[in-house]
């Protein structure tokens, strides 16, 4: 990956300007999740953000692939989920897309981490995996708004397909906690520009 050039859409330099926008508390066009990723990720790396931009949306294809595999080991044969979860990590649109400064990628991996935590909370008595799920959501919602309409429906059948009190609780705690933190972005521009 580091030896390949650093794609760019039309988008591209909008993420890399909302950046700056949402230090200042200025809420820009594009949802805060992204230009926040390539905010923190441009603080570490301090030069070379398209690498390492890159680089973090290539380890996000690896745990994805990862996370597709186990949520689907649970209903395929092993070797066959195994399969598809090589196939999502190689397939060349993971390989290209996670080679620009687009959302996509980072909106995948929050939509399988937020699926493959829900179902995780309904295997184990901890409410850990329901938080992570929720977390997950609500950064996936607000990288893009498409995986509230996606996850609300899959997250109705992980917890309600069995219902129980349990499963009622766990998507109640996921809610909350993706609600939360849909609510830090627009607490952060109050409080830094009023708007």
């Amino acid at each position: 990956w580091a030896s390949q050039t650093i794609g760019t859409n039309n988008d591209s330099p909008g993420y890399l300007e909302s950046s700056k926008y949402f230090i200042n508390g200025t809420p820009s066009y594009f949802p805060p999740g992204y230009p926040v990723l390539l905010g923190v990720v441009g603080a570490l790396a301090r030069q070379h953000l398209g690498t390492w931009v890159t680089a973090t949306q290539h380890a996000m294809v690896v745990v994805g692939a990862i996370w597709l595999y186990l949520i689907l080991r649970r209903i395929l044969a092993e070797e066959l989920a195994f399969a598809a979860g090589v196939l999502a990590g190689a397939i060349a649109p993971s390989l290209i897309v996670s080679q620009a400064v687009v959302s996509e990628t980072s909106t995948s991996f929050a939509m399988l981490g937020a699926l493959y935590y829900a179902i995780r909370s309904t295997e184990t008595r901890s409410r850990w995996p329901a938080i992570l799920s929720g977390v997950l959501t609500g950064w996936a919602v607000t990288l893009r708004i498409v995986p509230l309409a996606a996850l609300l429906p899959a997250f109705c059948i992980v917890y309600l397909s069995r219902p129980s009190r349990e499963n009622v609780r766990r998507l109640g705690i996921c809610m909350a906690a993706a609600a939360t933190l849909l609510f830090l972005p627009t607490m952060w521009y109050w409080y830094k520009s009023g708007s």
